[in-house]
């Protein structure tokens, strides 16, 4: 008499990765579309498709969530620049900047790139989930950055999606029902307005809650020091030359940030090693480059890297100005 089949190794591995197949071409089939979540990626396709549709402006904003959320274009427009268009978003790295620039068939006359002061430093961070999928484990400009977590992940899109499936399930379990898809045909109206831009409700740390966020921030990076050209800068030299007309104008900015990350980035970096990348960039790009990490007072921001509303406003009108006038705004140095 045969063996039962929970016995038989071979037929329960059979099985097994009989299962897996089926599982994994259902989630190539599927795609994310069923079991999106509200993160990073999801808001990436959202703009994408958003800066697919939209016409062209004289100038574009473009980097990470410092942008979205402190560079308000309508307060620019008021200000007196020509129409501003925010295509900043939360983790809005150059390798996502330089994928975002082929949304678009137009050019902007002038493009901005803003980052929070780690920005192009590697070892601030690892290849977050939505970088993932815009990059290839064969580009060996990225394979610094690579980890067995990256690989798995373009080899198993169960492997890849495996934590939004997590949040999927037990969101079916707890509700009952099957949550639906969330849409990345356009921006959520609930998260940014016509212009791109995140006005997100103010609420503001404490002195201590900000130092709090200064170490869990640090914490959770890589501490040895940075590089002269990482991965980042160099991917942000080729977003740069993606978004710019021929003959366009460029600026970055090191976007500001409360005196406790300033404080922390001097004494765990050093401020030459942290703008080495921003400066060789800047020339290698031709572009102008702002230092304004110290241009808001600590009373303006709601955590150590993001300006309250009025904060924000005020620091949309003085880049307003240097739009105009191309003199550098308060509290900020011009360093090329």
């Amino acid at each position: 008499m045969s063996a039962p089949f929970s016995t038989s190794p071979l037929r329960s591995f059979l099985w097994g990765a009989l299962i897996l197949a089926a599982l994994e071409l259902a989630s190539r089939l599927l795609g994310a579309h069923a079991i999106s979540r509200p993160d990073e990626e999801l808001q990436f396709r959202r703009k994408q498709h958003w800066l697919a549709r939209h016409g062209p402006v004289p100038v574009l904003l473009t980097g990470d969530s410092s942008v979205e959320l402190d560079l308000n274009p309508r307060q620019m427009e008021v200000a007196g620049t020509p129409e501003v268009l925010n295509a900043a978003l939360a983790g809005g790295s150059a390798i996502v900047s330089e994928a975002l620039a082929h949304a678009p068939a137009w050019r902007p006359q002038e493009v901005i790139y803003g980052g929070t002061p780690l920005a192009l430093i590697d070892s601030a961070m690892q290849l977050q989930r939505h970088e993932r999928r815009l990059i290839s484990v064969w580009d060996p400009d990225v394979w610094t950055l690579l980890s067995a977590d990256v690989v798995l992940g373009k080899i198993s899109s169960i492997y890849e999606h495996r934590i939004r499936y997590r949040g999927w399930l037990l969101n079916l379990a707890s509700g009952r029902a099957i949550p639906k898809a969330l849409s990345d045909d356009g921006l959520d109206p609930k998260l940014n307005d016509a212009t791109g831009f995140y006005a997100e409700p103010d609420s503001v740390f404490s002195p201590a809650e900000r130092r709090g966020e200064v170490e869990v921030f640090f914490a959770s990076i890589l501490p040895h020091p940075p590089g002269d050209l990482g991965v980042r800068a160099r991917r942000l030299k080729l977003a740069l030359a993606a978004w710019g007309a021929p003959e366009g104008k460029r600026t970055m900015i090191v976007m500001p940030v409360s005196s406790e990350l300033r404080e922390a980035i001097r004494e765990r970096i050093g401020d030459e090693a942290l703008l080495r990348p921003w400066r060789t960039v800047a020339a290698d790009t031709g572009s102008a480059l702002l230092d304004c990490r110290a241009a808001m007072p600590d009373d303006q921001f709601r955590d150590i890297d993001h300006l309250i509303h009025a904060g924000a406003d005020t620091f949309s009108t003085a880049i307003a100005q240097w739009l105009l006038h191309h003199s550098p705004p308060p509290g900020c140095a011009q360093l090329r």
